[in-house]
């Protein structure tokens, strides 16, 4: 039997509000997806610390908790422009609860380098509907 209880949490400016699954079995945790959104902050040199954030993500993408991440760019960028601009990151995310979620995100080299915009980063519940496997998104 599950039961449901609202739980708001707040990160940054940004409030969610999400259900949080218990079980009273001795099952394993439900995992959740979630869709996370975490713009660039004006003052964080994003490629000086690429590297150590792809590196230091990888343990995440090969457990399975990161399924999607990438680099938004900004609107208007040309995906074959000869410069990249940066606009933030788009990051989908399965892990048993939204605390998980948000100390994954406040480890990250983006956040504690000032790389992300702390106040605006968004997490947010997503039921997903289509999903396919990795292997045919790269």
């Amino acid at each position: 039997m599950f039961r449901s209880l609202p739980v708001v949490r707040s990160f940054g400016r940004a409030t969610q509000v999400v259900r949080r699954m218990s079980s009273t079995s001795g099952s394993s945790p439900a995992k959740h997806h979630y869709f996370v959104y975490a713009p660039d902050s004006k003052d964080g040199d994003r490629f000086a610390v690429r590297e150590r954030h792809l590196r230091e993500v990888q343990p995440g993408v090969e457990s399975g908790i990161v399924r999607i991440g990438g680099m938004m760019l900004k609107p208007g960028t040309d995906h074959d422009a000869s410069k990249i601009e940066p606009h933030g990151s788009v990051l989908i995310l399965e892990a048993e609860n939204l605390e998980s979620v948000r100390e994954m995100m406040m480890k990250d080299i983006y956040y504690t380098s000032g790389v992300w915009d702390k106040d605006a980063i968004t997490i947010t519940p997503l039921k997903l509907a289509i999903s396919e496997p990795l292997s045919k998104l790269q």
